[in-house]
């Protein structure tokens, strides 16, 4: 058995070890979103397009976290096997690029001390000069999304707004990203109808309702 002072030792190492993980956990976040709602930390890759287009790539990034942040590495735009940028082309080319982000914003999405930055330039070092591009990241996905009560409710809403009359039923889905699929049926001129909405968070804490199909 163990001497009484070396086991207190060891809970004493495992207290400090737990105590200095949570300290860890607890530290803010701070993320950009490229094409999706995913959220991104010092991504190595940021896409312009969702097909062959061109993009940026092994980024290395600087003061991450801070006011304003900058990635260096390369545009590249890859016609090796062609893509709607390419047009007659199937040459690989590539530039020296620089991503500059800032205006750091709370991102509740992901907890009180989560944050995004919402700002982005991109300057591409071309031959005939250098090629500017606004690139922000989309800092509604940092929007909490709504609760299933909430998107019902809205759904509720907008039938009665749209229809003029009470919906029978409304039924919403688990969260896919930041959005929830919602179906409602109502009646009007004796006949049923069922319509489908996306529900996702609008600003100042409001639920945006977007019929489809």
């Amino acid at each position: 058995m163990r001497p009484l002072r070396t086991l207190l030792a060891a809970a004493a190492a495992l207290a400090a070890l737990t105590a200095a993980s949570g300290a860890l956990a607890a530290t803010p976040r701070t993320v950009i979103f490229n094409l999706s709602d995913a959220p991104l930390s010092q991504p190595d890759r940021v896409f312009f397009q969702a097909d062959s287009g061109p993009y940026l790539k092994d980024l290395r990034w600087t003061d991450w976290g801070t006011a304003t942040s900058v990635g260096t590495g390369t545009w590249e735009l890859d016609c090796s096997n062609g893509g709607a940028s390419c047009g007659d082309s199937t040459a690989v080319t590539t530039y020296p690029a620089t991503y500059t982000v800032s205006g750091l914003a709370a991102c509740p999405r992901f907890g009180p001390a989560a944050q995004t930055y919402r700002k982005g330039t991109i300057v591409i070092d071309m031959p005939g000069g250098p090629v500017t591009k606004d690139w922000p990241s989309a800092s509604s996905f940092c929007r909490t999304p709504p609760t299933k009560v909430k998107a019902e409710a809205a759904v509720a809403r907008y039938v009665r707004l749209h229809q003029h009359v009470a919906p029978r039923s409304v039924s919403c889905g688990k969260l896919d990203g930041t959005a929830r699929e919602c179906t409602a049926r109502w009646r009007t001129a004796g006949r049923t109808h069922k319509g489908s909405f996306d529900v996702t968070a609008g600003a100042k804490g409001r639920v945006r309702v977007q019929a489809f199909g």
